[in-house]
């Protein structure tokens, strides 16, 4: 009896940590939603911030100039029963040094009430190649939401995965790269969001992970172009 005892509590311990191993898979990946959700809020929040700080740069620019053409702190003189001494108006206070803030490190506003997707697409797409990472995650995010039925969505996901493998954010790059194969697998990003995602567990030391993903990739996407890259580095990774 004691040892019938002693089998079935080590039966339940085991079940336990199975059970507690499942449990923490389902929050991690919780837990990655919740933090792509908190960094595109900053992202957010730092556009509208940088727009508040151009505006004010504007005001101060456009006041600046009005001073030096005097028309700011003029005051009429009323005319006077008896003449008095001329008195010269105070010299007028220069305005302060603004130093404009270059375009390039502005953060451009996401407005799609007048543009066109493509505009919006092609807008994003140019901040890409630019090597501005952020406004280009901002806007790719902006179209997907405001056009969510656009033949261009799969690009915006992919894309935006491409803009956090640049950063070096790979957990962010497979979330977004997993988007496209998993929604849209018949579509053309399909195969090379599976190869990035196979880079970007490279990169994490998930070399164990990466092969698989370069064979399935060979398995269901043979004649693609991503197809023969996942073929070159399966043969690398054998020659290591």
């Amino acid at each position: 009896m004691n040892g019938f005892g002693a089998g079935r509590g080590a039966l339940l311990g085991g079940l336990l940590v199975i059970m507690a191993g499942c449990s923490g898979g389902k929050e991690t990946r919780t837990s990655i939603e919740d933090l792509r959700g908190e960094v595109l809020e900053l992202r957010r929040k730092v556009v509208e911030t940088n727009t508040q700080i151009e505006d004010l740069n504007n005001r101060i620019n456009v006041l600046r100039t009005l001073i030096e053409r005097g028309q700011v702190g003029r005051t009429s003189v009323p005319k006077a029963e008896e003449p008095r001494p001329e008195r010269r108006p105070p010299a007028p206070v220069p305005a302060p040094e603004v130093q404009p803030v270059p375009e390039e490190h502005v953060p451009r506003t996401v407005d799609l009430s007048s543009s066109l997707p493509q505009e919006q697409y092609a807008k994003a797409m140019a901040d890409y190649e630019a090597g501005r990472y952020d406004l280009a995650i901002v806007s790719f995010d902006a179209f997907v939401r405001a056009f969510p039925d656009h033949e261009f969505v799969s690009n915006a996901l992919y894309w935006t995965g491409e803009c956090y493998y640049d950063k070096k954010e790979y957990l962010l790059a497979i979330h977004q790269f997993n988007k496209v194969v998993e929604k849209y697998k018949n579509g053309q990003k399909a195969p090379d969001a599976l190869l990035k995602t196979a880079f970007c567990q490279l990169h994490l030391e998930n070399t164990s992970l990466a092969e698989k993903l370069l064979r399935r990739l060979l398995a269901e996407y043979p004649t693609s172009v991503a197809a023969g890259k996942a073929r070159e580095r399966l043969n690398t990774l054998k020659g290591n």
